[in-house]
C-alpha cells in the first residue's frame, strides 16, 4: 500500500483531545479561568451592548424618510410653504434624485430618494442629507421639527429607550410634578438644553399639537323661553363645521346604489372665516328664526395641551436622538449618554418636581420576561428527564458559556442589545443546551450501563460529541454568516439576529466540550462529599445562600436580574467551597511503617522535558505519520493529495474574498482579503507539491516561483489596499487616516510574521544559536529568538529532552548510593522522589500509599536536601532552625529541645550562635541536614552533598549520613565513588536516563574483575591499547616511570592484572552503557 496500510491523523482531533485531557486534569484552573471571563463579559461586554437606543435607519439607505410637524395647529398654506422650504433644500444636492412629500395642517412628511450606490460619492454620508433638513427647519418660523416615522407618536412616561425589531425608539426623559404650567417651562428648558448639545440632532417634547377650538356655550335662560332643546339646535352647530353634515337618506342612483350626501355651508373651507360664518348662523324656533348668538356665546380657545397622568402627578416626556454617526454600543455612547444626563440633571427645577432618566431597555426588559419564563421551564423538563436537580444545572451551565461568545461579538460588531438580538438570544438557548443534553446524557449512560469511571465516561462522551457538534455548529454559522454581513441598506433586522447566534455558538459549542464534562465530574465528585457529609450541609449551604441574596435584593444592591443570577452563582461557589474545606475529610492516608520506615516503590517511572502541548502535538502529527510510512516501506505523498486540495482551497478563497467586498469595515476588509492571501498561498503550496517538488516526507521544498510570490502576496495586498481604499481617496480629497494605520499596522505584523518564521527555520536547522551572548543588545536579540522558535516554530521538530525512562526498584531500610554521569538523570529522579517535580509517567509509593495522596503533607515522611540548601547567612543555626521548626509546626513546647538535639547530633554544638556565613562548606551542609531532620522524617534524600568539601568535611558529612542511616532511608546521588563504596551497601547506577544497575556495591565491583589493569611506561611514551581500552588513572612511579590504570576487556600489551574496586565496576558498567560517558 501507498501509505503502509496506515491512517493519516486527524490534526483536528488530537488537538481538542489534548485541551479536553488537560481540562480534565486541571479543572479548577479552566473553572476560574472561564467564571473569571464571564464575570469580565457582565462587567464590561454587557453593559457596552446595552444602550438605550439605536439608529432606527439604515447608516446608507437609497431612500431617508422625515417626518415635519409644527408645535401647533398651522394653515395649509403655511405647512405647504415650510415643505417648499425643505424640499429647495435637498434638491439641490446632486445626491438626491427626487423628493416626495405629503403636507398636512401641522406640517408634513418627507420621502428622499438617492441616485445609485455606484454613482455617489465615497465619502457620502446620508447624514448630511438629514443635516440640511434640521437646519432648514430652524430657518422657519413657528419652530418647525424634524422627526423620524413614529416619533410623532413616540413618549407616554415609559422611560429610557429601546429597540425595536425594525429600529430605535427615541430616548425619553420623563418630567413629573404637581403642577403642569411649571412642567412645560422645565420642558422647554430641557429640549433648549438638549439641542445645545452638539451630539444631539433634534429634540421635542411629547405633546402633541392640537386645532384651535371653538367653545360654544348655551343660555339657559334662552333655551327655556323659547322651548327649545340642545338637540334642536346642534345640527345646526354641526352644519357649521367643515366636515358638514350628512344627510341620513342618500342619494340614489338609477341602478340603486345609494350614496351619501353630506351638506355643508357655502365657502366651508376657506381660511379664516370660521368664526365670522358661525355667528351670522340662524337657527329656526317655533318663535322665529333667531341668530344663534341669541342662544349660546361663543369663543374660539387655542389648541389645548395633553398631559398624562401617573399616580396623581402630572408628567410631560421630552424625547431626543443623537447624530446617526455616533455609535450605537461602546464607551464612546455610553460617555455620551452620561454626559447628557449631567447636563439635564444640572438643570433648575423646583422642589416637587423630578427629571427622570431611565436607563432601562425595553428590549431587555422584554427579553427578561420571556426568558426567565423559558429557563424556568427548561429546567422543570431536564429534571424531570434526568430525575435529578443537579444534572440540569450542569447543563444550564452552556448559557453563560454563550453569553461570552453573544456579547462580545454584538461589542465588536457594534450592534446594541436590540429586538432582533433579544430573539437570536432565545434560539441560542435551545440551540446551545442540546448539546450539553447530549454529553450529560451519554457520561450517565456510560457510568450506569458500562460501569465506566467519571473521568473515563466524561473523555468518551467528548470524544463521541465532539464531531457531530461542532459540525452541526459549524454549518449552521457557515448558513447565518451572510445574514450577519451589515451593507447599510433598509430595513437590515438581520445582523443583530445572526452575529448573536454566531457569536454565541463559537464559544459555547468549544466551551460546552470542554466545560461541562469538568462541571460534570465537579458535580459527582461534591454529591459523593454530601453523601458522607449528610444533607444538613445542603440545608445549611442553601439557607446560606438564599439568606445572603434576599439581603442583597431586599436592601436593592442588587437590582437587575443579570447581577442577581451572577452573584448568587458566584455566593453559592463561595459557601460550597467554605464548606467543603471545613468538613472535608481530614484522614491523611498513612505510608505503613509497621516494619521500620516506610517502603519506597518505585515503578515505571518516566520524566521528559520539552515535551510538545496540544497544539504542537497536532502540528507534527503529519510528520510523525510520514515517519512512520517512511520506515513500513511506503510512499507518504502522492500527487492525488495535493490535486484534491485544489477545489476545497480555491472555494475558501474565492468566499473569502466575496466576503471582503460586502463588509463595510476597511478593518474587516483587510482581515478577510489577508484571508484570502492565507488560502491562496497554500493553494500555491499544493500546486508546487504537486509539480513534484516535495521531500519524500511530503513537506513542499522552499524556493521556486510558488515560493517567491507565496513571500510578496500579503504585501501586495496591503499595497492595493492601501491604494485603493486610502491614497486614492486621498488624492480626491478625502483623508482617511484609519486606514492608513490599518494598513501600517498590517505591514507590522507581516514582517514580524515573516522574521520569526525565517529565525524559527534556521533555529530548527541549527544554522542559528538560540541565545547569544548576554549584554547590550543581546538580551533582545534572545527574546526574539526564544519567543519566535515558540510562536512561529510550533510546526517546527523539537527533539524533547527524556531524563528518565522506565525506572524501577523498591527500598526499605538502609542508605543507597546514586551513582551516574553529568545529566543522567540523578537530580530528576530525586526531585520526582521529593515530590518537587510530577513524573511524566508511572507511580511513586511511599509505604504502599500513592505520592499524589500525601504530596501535600510529605514533609512528615521524606525530607529533601538540594545541592543548594539556600541557607540565609545572616542567622545563626539556631535561630534558623527554630525559625524552621515554628514553619512545621513544631509544638513550642519541644521546639528547643529538638533544635538543640539536632545541632548535637549533626556535630554543631559548638556553633549554635555563629552566623551561617562564617561556617565552612561542611558545617552549612551538616545545617540543612538538620533542618531536613526537623521532622524527624524516615526517609532523607540528598543530592550531591559532598560537592565542594575538602576530604575532611566529606568524611565527616558520609559518616553523619551512615549514621541516620541506621533507623531510616537515605538515598544519597553524588559523583565521588569513594563515598559510595565506603557508606553504602547498596548502588544504584542511572545512564541515559535509565537504571543500568541495581544492586550491592560488591556485585558492581566484581563486574570488573579480570578487566583492570597496570601498565608502565617511559614518561611521554604511551601505552600500546586495545581500543575499547578506557585509561582511568596516571601516576608517576619512584623510578620515573608513569603507571597507566587501564580497564580493558583483552589484556593490553606488557599490562599486569589489578584488583577491582567499585569505581572500577562503576567505569566498566558505564562502558557498555553510556561510552560517552568514559571518554
Amino acid at each position: 500500500s501507498a501509505k503502509a496500510n496506515l491512517v493519516a491523523p486527524d490534526q483536528a482531533k488530537l488537538f481538542f483531545g489534548g485541551i479536553v485531557a488537560s481540562a480534565l486534569r486541571h479543572p479548577p484552573t479552566w473553572i476560574a479561568g472561564t467564571a473569571g471571563a464571564v464575570l469580565l463579559t457582565a462587567a464590561i461586554a454587557l453593559p457596552w451592548v446595552m444602550t438605550n437606543s439605536s439608529g432606527d435607519q439604515a447608516t446608507e439607505p437609497d431612500t431617508i424618510q422625515l417626518v415635519a410637524q409644527f408645535p401647533s395647529e398651522r394653515t395649509l398654506a403655511v405647512s405647504s410653504a415650510a415643505m417648499a422650504r425643505l424640499e429647495r433644500e435637498v434638491l439641490d444636492d446632486p445626491v438626491v434624485r427626487s423628493v416626495e412629500t405629503q403636507i398636512q395642517e401641522d406640517g408634513g412628511s418627507l420621502t428622499i430618494h438617492l441616485i445609485d450606490r455606484d454613482e455617489r460619492p465615497d465619502d457620502f454620508k446620508a447624514q448630511s442629507i438629514r443635516d440640511k433638513i434640521y437646519q432648514a427647519a430652524r430657518k422657519v418660523r413657528g419652530g418647525l421639527r424634524i422627526l423620524r416615522p413614529g416619533d410623532e407618536n413616540a413618549g407616554g412616561g415609559k422611560g429610557g429607550g429601546g429597540a425595536g425589531a425594525f429600529g430605535g425608539e427615541p430616548t425619553e426623559i420623563v418630567l413629573s410634578g404637581p403642577d403642569s404650567a411649571v412642567l412645560m417651562s422645565i420642558a422647554d428648558n430641557v429640549e433648549s438644553q438638549l439641542e445645545s448639545t452638539q451630539q444631539v440632532v433634534s429634540a421635542w417634547t411629547s405633546v402633541q399639537p392640537g386645532m384651535s377650538e371653538f367653545w360654544v356655550e348655551p343660555i339657559p335662560q334662552a333655551f327655556e323661553s323659547l322651548g327649545l332643546t340642545f338637540s334642536q339646535v346642534l345640527p345646526v352647530l354641526q352644519l357649521a363645521g367643515r366636515e358638514g353634515q350628512q344627510m341620513q337618506t342618500g342619494f340614489v342612483q338609477h341602478n340603486g346604489r345609494e350614496l351619501p350626501l353630506i351638506v355643508e355651508r357655502k365657502d366651508a373651507r376657506e381660511e379664516n372665516i370660521g368664526m365670522r360664518d358661525l355667528t351670522r348662523l340662524r337657527v329656526q324656533t317655533p318663535s322665529g328664526v333667531m341668530p344663534v348668538t341669541a342662544l349660546a356665546t361663543m369663543r374660539q380657545m387655542p389648541p389645548p395641551s395633553v398631559i398624562s397622568h401617573h399616580n396623581g402627578r402630572r408628567e410631560i416626556s421630552v424625547l431626543y436622538r443623537l447624530r446617526d454617526d455616533i455609535p450605537d454600543t461602546g464607551p464612546t455612547r455610553l460617555g455620551i449618554e452620561e454626559e447628557i444626563a449631567q447636563s439635564v440633571r444640572a438643570i433648575p427645577r423646583p422642589s416637587g418636581v423630578s427629571i427622570e432618566m431611565d436607563d432601562e431597555n425595553e428590549t431587555e426588559s422584554w427579553f427578561r420576561e420571556i426568558a426567565t419564563p423559558a429557563v424556568a421551564l427548561l429546567f422543570l423538563v431536564l429534571a424531570m428527564t434526568f430525575e435529578s436537580l443537579t444534572l440540569p444545572v450542569l447543563v444550564l451551565l452552556a448559557l453563560p458559556l454563550t453569553i461570552l461568545g453573544a456579547a462580545w461579538a454584538l461589542a465588536f460588531a457594534g450592534i446594541s442589545f436590540e429586538m432582533m438580538s433579544a430573539l437570536g438570544a432565545l434560539v441560542l438557548v435551545g440551540l446551545t443546551v442540546n448539546p450539553a443534553i447530549l454529553l450529560v446524557d451519554r457520561m450517565q449512560q456510560l457510568i450506569r450501563q458500562g460501569g465506566w469511571s467519571i473521568g473515563a465516561a466524561a473523555f468518551a462522551a467528548v470524544k463521541e460529541r465532539t464531531r457531530p457538534v461542532l459540525m452541526t455548529s459549524a454549518t449552521t454559522i457557515a448558513g447565518l454568516w451572510p445574514l450577519a454581513i451589515v451593507t447599510g441598506r433598509e430595513n437590515e433586522i438581520w445582523p443583530p439576529f445572526a452575529t448573536v447566534v454566531i457569536g454565541g455558538l463559537v464559544t459555547s459549542s468549544l466551551l460546552t466540550l470542554l466545560m461541562i464534562p469538568v462541571g460534570f465530574i465537579l458535580l459527582k465528585r461534591v454529591d459523593e462529599f454530601f453523601s458522607r457529609a449528610g444533607p444538613w450541609l445542603v440545608l445549611v449551604w442553601m439557607g446560606s445562600t438564599l439568606a445572603t441574596m434576599a439581603a442583597l435584593i431586599l436592601t436593592d444592591t442588587l437590582t437587575t436580574l443579570l447581577w442577581q443570577s451572577i452573584t448568587t452563582l458566584l455566593a453559592g461557589s463561595v459557601y460550597l467551597a467554605l464548606i467543603i474545606l471545613i468538613f472535608r475529610p481530614k484522614e491523611i492516608p498513612e505510608p505503613d511503617t509497621s516494619n521500620g520506615p516506610p517502603t519506597l516503590t518505585v515503578s515505571h517511572l518516566h520524566k521528559t522535558y520539552g515535551l510538545p502541548g496540544a497544539f504542537k502535538t497536532a502540528l507534527l502529527a503529519p510528520r510523525r505519520y510520514a515517519e512512520k510510512v517512511l520506515e513500513r516501506g511506503g510512499k507518504v505523498f502522492l500527487p492525488a493529495d495535493a490535486r484534491d486540495r485544489f477545489v476545497p482551497l480555491t472555494l475558501g478563497m474565492l468566499g473569502v474574498a466575496t466576503i471582503a467586498t460586502l463588509v463595510r469595515s476597511d478593518f474587516w476588509q483587510m482581515f478577510f482579503w489577508m484571508t484570502a492571501g492565507v488560502l491562496l498561498s497554500r493553494l500555491l503550496f499544493e500546486v508546487r507539491r504537486y509539480r513534484g517538488y516535495v521531500t519524500d516526507s511530503g513537506q513542499v521544498l522552499p524556493g521556486g516561483v510558488e515560493g517567491k510570490l507565496t513571500l510578496t502576496l500579503p504585501w501586495l495586498i496591503i499595497a492595493s489596499f492601501l491604494y485603493y481604499a486610502a491614497i486614492n481617496p486621498h488624492l480626491q480629497g478625502t483623508v482617511k487616516l484609519d486606514t492608513y494605520f490599518i494598513c501600517a499596522l498590517a505591514a507590522v505584523l507581516v514582517a514580524a510574521i515573516q522574521g520569526m518564521r525565517r529565525s524559527a527555520q534556521q533555529q530548527a536547522r541549527g544554522e542559528l544559536p538560540r541565545r547569544v551572548a548576554r549584554g547590550g543588545t543581546g538580551i533582545f536579540i534572545n527574546l526574539w529568538r526564544t519567543w519566535s522558535a515558540r510562536i512561529a516554530g510550533l510546526d517546527l521538530p523539537v527533539d524533547p529532552i527524556v531524563a528518565l525512562a522506565s525506572v524501577n526498584f523498591e527500598v526499605d531500610r538502609g542508605m543507597i548510593g546514586i551513582l551516574g554521569p553529568n545529566g543522567a538523570g540523578k537530580t530528576t529522579l530525586l526531585r520526582q522522589l521529593a515530590g518537587v517535580l510530577n513524573p511524566t509517567r508511572g507511580t511513586i509509593r511511599y509505604g504502599g500509599v500513592p505520592l499524589p495522596s500525601i504530596q501535600r503533607h510529605l514533609a512528615r515522611w521524606v525530607g529533601y536536601l538540594p545541592q543548594d540548601a539556600g541557607l540565609p547567612g545572616g542567622m545563626s543555626p539556631k535561630e534558623y532552625l527554630t525559625w524552621y521548626a515554628a514553619l512545621y509546626d513544631i509544638p513550642a513546647g519541644i521546639r528547643d529541645e529538638r533544635v538543640s538535639g539536632l545541632l548535637k547530633e549533626v556535630g554543631l554544638e559548638d556553633k549554635v550562635n555563629d552566623k551561617i556565613e562564617s561556617l565552612s562548606g561542611g558545617m552549612k551542609q551538616r545545617v540543612a541536614v538538620a533542618r531536613t531532620l526537623l521532622r524527624l522524617p524516615p526517609i532523607i534524600i540528598v543530592d550531591e552533598p559532598t560537592v565542594g568539601l575538602d576530604p575532611r568535611e566529606r568524611i565527616r558529612f558520609r559518616n553523619l549520613l551512615s549514621r541516620l542511616a541506621r533507623e531510616r532511608i537515605v538515598l544519597m546521588s553524588t559523583h565521588v565513588v569513594e563515598d559510595v563504596a565506603v557508606a553504602c551497601d547498596r548502588v544504584l547506577v542511572i545512564a541515559n536516563g535509565e537504571l543500568v544497575f541495581d544492586g550491592g556495591t560488591s556485585e558492581l565491583t566484581s563486574s570488573a574483575i579480570g578487566h583492570v589493569w597496570e601498565v608502565r611506561t617511559q614518561l611521554g611514551e604511551d601505552p600500546a591499547l586495545p581500543e575499547d581500552a578506557i585509561r582511568t588513572h596516571e601516576t608517576p612511579a619512584a623510578d620515573g616511570r608513569i603507571v597507566h590504570r587501564i580497564i580493558s576487556a583483552e589484556e593490553p600489551e606488557g599490562a599486569d592484572p589489578l584488583d577491582a574496586t567499585l569505581e572500577d565496576g562503576y567505569m566498566w558498567l558505564l562502558t557498555d552503557t553510556d561510552p560517552r560517558a568514559v571518554t
